[in-house]
C-alpha cells in the first residue's frame, strides 16, 4: 500500500493564489481592491438593512445604505457626525476598511508607476513608430550609422531611427548624444532586449520599420551567428518586407546568407571592404577621399536616373552631356549592373544612368552641349614594382594581402612589421613578400625600416585588440613617428605617403594635416556603406561590381598619360578618357581631390594635375 500525499490546506492554496496575485502587476491588484471594496460595502449596506439602522439623514434603503458606507470608506471624517452606537460601528467598519483599501491602493499605483519607469529607464518599453530605421545591435558603428542617418534625412520633417541591442540604454543614450544634435528633427530611441526576440522585434516596430541595419557586436569574438541569427529573425518569424542590411566578418557567410535568404539579406562584410579600400589607397594618393565622397551622405552621392533624352544615343555622348554629374554606368531594364561599359554601347529604353551628383534633382543635361567624336587611343598599363610597408597586423591584413597581390604590379614588394607578424611561411602569387618581428612604435625600428629603401607606401594598421582609444593612440604615435623620420635628411622614402587606419574619427583631427597623409576610418567606413544601402538597397549590386577587382578598377592617373600637356578643361580630361576605355569621375588637382568635377572646371596646370577614372581591367 502506497502513502498518499496530503493535498495543500486552504490556507496554503489561498496563500499561493494571493503569491501568483501579487506577482501579477498592478494591474490585477487594482481589480482585486475593488472586489474587495465591493464586498464591503455590501457587507455594510446588509447590516444596516437587518439591523433596521437608520442613515444619519433618516433615509433608508439598501442603495442609501450602500452609497453612505461607500463615503465612509473613502473619507474617514463622514462618520463625525453619526449618532447611535449600531451607526458608528457599521461606520468605524467601512472607515478601517477604507482606511486599509485608500492606503494598499495607493502602494499598488505607486509601485505600478515605479516599475513602469524602471522599464523605460532600462529601454524596456515598446514604440509606436513607422517608416523608421531599426538598428539591432550595438558597436562603435553604430553612432557613425545614426549620423549619416542624420545628414541624410536632414531634409525630412519627420525621421527616426530605433537602435535594439542587448546593451544597458543608459550607455548607448549617452554615445548617441552628439550624433542625435546633428538633426534635430530626428527621433531617436533606445530599447533594452535580445535581437533575436520575436516579441522585442516587434515592441520596436520592426514591422513597420522601413529599413533594417544589423551590426556586428564588438563584445564577441565571434559574433556572425548571432548576427545571421537575428536576420533571419526579422525576415522568417516577422513581416517585414524589406532588405535587411548585415554586417558580418566572413565572406563566404555573407555569400550563404545572400543565398538563402533570396537577396533580402544585404551583406556587408567588413574586413573585406576595408580591406578592397586599403588596397586602392595604397597604390594612389588621395582615393581614400573618393571613397570617403561616394560612400557618405555630406557631398555627392549615387543615383539611379532615368533619361529619355539619351535612348538610342551612344554611352560615351550620355557621359559628355551633364555639366554637374558624372555617369559611372547602366543598370539595364532587367536590373543587370554595368559599370564602365564600352564607349559605344547604345542605351535601352527602360535603362537607367548611375551617376554621381550632389542631388537627384541636380542630374540635368547641360542645355547646348554637343558631344565630342570619340577616337579610340591604346593605353599602356604601367609594369614599375611598388613596394609596400605594412606596419601592424590584425584580421584584416590577409584580406589586405589577397587585394594587394592581386592589383599591384608582378614583382612588387611587401614588408610586413609586427610584434606578433605572420608565419614566414606565407606567400603571395605575384608579389614578394617579407616579415620581420619588431615594435612599430619604436622609433629606432621605424627609422632602421625606412631608411633601408624607398618605399612608396607606408600602410599602419589598427592591432584591434585593445579599446578603440588605445588602438587609435599607437596608430597616432607611429604616424608622428614616421613623420620626423621622412623628414630627414637623404631618406629613401621621403617621397612616401602614410595610410593610416584610425578607428575614431575624431582622432583624425587630433593628427594634424600633412600632404603625404591618407586616413582610412575603417568603422566608419563600413558604417557609411551600410547606411547607404539602408536608404537604397539597388546599391549593393553597384557596391559589388566597384569592390571587383576583376570588374571594374578605380583609379588615379597623370594627366600626360591622357595625352594632355596644355591647359584645358575637365570636359578635355573626359574626352581624352573616353578615347582610352576610361570614365573620368574627379580630379585631384595640387593634391586637392575634387570627385564629380564640373565638365567646365579649368586645369591650368597638367603637370600637377590627375585624373580619378574607373575602368574595366
Amino acid at each position: 500500500m502506497t502513502d498518499r500525499t496530503a493535498p495543500p490546506s486552504l490556507r496554503r492554496r489561498f496563500s499561493f493564489w494571493f503569491e501568483r496575485m501579487m506577482a501579477r502587476g498592478a494591474g490585477p491588484l487594482i481589480a482585486l481592491l475593488a472586489l474587495v471594496t465591493l464586498l464591503l460595502i455590501i457587507f455594510c449596506a446588509v447590516v444596516v438593512i437587518i439591523g433596521g439602522i437608520q442613515n444619519p439623514d433618516g433615509s433608508r434603503g439598501f442603495i442609501e445604505a450602500g452609497w453612505s458606507s461607500l463615503m465612509r470608506t473613502f473619507d474617514p471624517g463622514t462618520m463625525g457626525g453619526d449618532s447611535g452606537w449600531s451607526l458608528r460601528g457599521v461606520s468605524l467598519i467601512a472607515t478601517l476598511g477604507g482606511l486599509f483599501i485608500v492606503s494598499a491602493l495607493i502602494g499598488v499605483i505607486t509601485t505600478g508607476l515605479d516599475g513602469r519607469l524602471q522599464d523605460l529607464r532600462r529601454g524596456r518599453g515598446a514604440v509606436a513608430l513607422s517608416g523608421h530605421t531599426l538598428i539591432l545591435g550595438w558597436s562603435s558603428a553604430v553612432e557613425a550609422i545614426i549620423t549619416e542617418l542624420a545628414e541624410a534625412n536632414s531634409n525630412q520633417r519627420k525621421s527616426a531611427v530605433v537602435v535594439l541591442a542587448d546593451f544597458p540604454k543608459e550607455a548607448m543614450d549617452d554615445a548617441l548624444a552628439t550624433a542625435s544634435k546633428i538633426n534635430k528633427g530626428m527621433i531617436t530611441v533606445t530599447r533594452t532586449g535580445e535581437t533575436a526576440n520575436i516579441e522585442n522585434l516587434r515592441a520596436v516596430g520592426v514591422e513597420t520599420a522601413k529599413s533594417v541595419i544589423v551590426v556586428s557586436s564588438e563584445q564577441s569574438e565571434d559574433a556572425d551567428p548571432d548576427a545571421v541569427r537575428t536576420s533571419l529573425a526579422v525576415l522568417n518569424a516577422t513581416n517585414f518586407k524589406g532588405h535587411v542590411v548585415v554586417e558580418l566578418k566572413r565572406h563566404t557567410l555573407a555569400e550563404t546568407l545572400r543565398a538563402v535568404s533570396n537577396g533580402r539579406a544585404l551583406a556587408v562584410t567588413g574586413p573585406h571592404v576595408i580591406a578592397q579600400v586599403t588596397a586602392e589607397v595604397c597604390r594612389y594618393h588621395g582615393m581614400s577621399e573618393v571613397y570617403q565622397d561616394l560612400f557618405d551622405f555630406d557631398g555627392d552621392e549615387i543615383y539611379f536616373h532615368r533619361e529619355p533624352g539619351l535612348v538610342g544615343r551612344s554611352f560615351g555622348d550620355a557621359v559628355q552631356s551633364f555639366e554637374t554629374s558624372s555617369i559611372l554606368g547602366i543598370r539595364a531594364a532587367d536590373g543587370a549592373i554595368r559599370l564602365a561599359p564600352a564607349v559605344d554601347t547604345v542605351i535601352a529604353d527602360g535603362d537607367l544612368l548611375i551617376a554621381i551628383s550632389e542631388d537627384d534633382d541636380t542630374i540635368v543635361l547641360a542645355p547646348g552641349t554637343k558631344p565630342a567624336a570619340i577616337k579610340s587611343e591604346k593605353w599602356r598599363e604601367t609594369t614599375t614594382a611598388t613596394p609596400i610597408l605594412l606596419l601592424g597586423w590584425n584580421h584584416l591584413a590577409l584580406p589586405l594581402l589577397a587585394q594587394l597581390d592581386r592589383r599591384l604590379p608582378e614583382g612588387s614588394q611587401i614588408m610586413v612589421c609586427d610584434t606578433e607578424p605572420p608565419d614566414a611561411s606565407l606567400q603571395l602569387k605575384r608579389c614578394k613578400l617579407q616579415v620581420l618581428q619588431g615594435d612599430p612604435q619604436d622609433h629606432h625600428t621605424l627609422q632602421k625600416l625606412v631608411h633601408e629603401r624607398a618605399y612608396h607606401t607606408i600602410a599602419v594598421l589598427s592591432g584591434r585588440a585593445r579599446s578603440v582609444a588605445d588602438d587609435d593612440s599607437r596608430n597616432l604615435l607611429t604616424l608622428l613617428s614616421l613623420r620626423q623620420i621622412l623628414d630627414e635628411p637623404n631618406c629613401p622614402s621621403a617621397d612616401a605617403f602614410i595610410l593610416t587606419e584610425l578607428r575614431n574619427a575624431a582622432n583624425v583631427q587630433i593628427a594634424g594635416g600633412s600632404d603625404s597623409d591618407n586616413f582610412i576610418v575603417s568603422d566608419r567606413l563600413v558604417a557609411q556603406l551600410m547606411s547607404q544601402l539602408s536608404e537604397n538597397s539597388e546599391l549593393m549590386s553597384v557596391f559589388n561590381s566597384l569592390f571587383d577587382a576583376t570588374q571594374v578598377e578605380l583609379s588615379v592617373v597623370p594627366l600626360d598619360r591622357l595625352g594632355i600637356g596644355a591647359a584645358c578643361t575637365v570636359r578635355d580630361v573626359v574626352v581624352a578618357g573616353l578615347a582610352r576605355g576610361m570614365l573620368v569621375l574627379g580630379m585631384v588637382v595640387d593634391s586637392k581631390v575634387i570627385v564629380n568635377a564640373a565638365k567646365s572646371l579649368p586645369v591650368s596646370d597638367p603637370t600637377a594635375a590627375a585624373a580619378i577614372v574607373l575602368r574595366q581591367p
